[in-house]
């Protein structure tokens, strides 16, 4: 008596990652900005990959970026920032302002 068991198993489909979206958040005005970082896979499966995610100020006289977090400088302008993850990007540009206010000495604060 012979027993024989065949077991067919199909290949396990792996999801493609296909879209990379920034959650816009308003900056805060704290000096750094964490932004989170989105991943629509081919499955439809959304993913946050923002520990993943490779970051590039495009704008370093306003933000620099170091360890994933984006540091904000004392400058005003726009703010452009890259994230890179798997061979997707996403830009978002935010526009930075500086508060001032005219002091009753006569003086420009900022």
């Amino acid at each position: 008596v012979k027993d024989e068991v065949i077991v067919n198993v199909s290949d396990i489909e792996t999801a493609e990652p296909r879209r990379l979206y920034i959650d816009y958040n308003p900056l805060a005005e704290q000096g750094f900005y964490t932004p989170q970082v989105y991943c629509i896979f081919s499955s439809g499966e959304k993913r946050e990959v923002t520990e993943q995610v490779e970051w590039t100020s495009l704008t370093p006289q306003v933000a620099s970026v170091y360890q994933g977090t984006i540091y904000l400088s004392p400058n005003p302008g726009k703010i452009s920032l890259l994230a890179s993850y798997q061979g997707l990007t996403d830009i978002t540009g935010i526009r930075r302002k500086i508060n001032c206010a005219l002091i009753n000495t006569g003086y420009l604060w900022c």
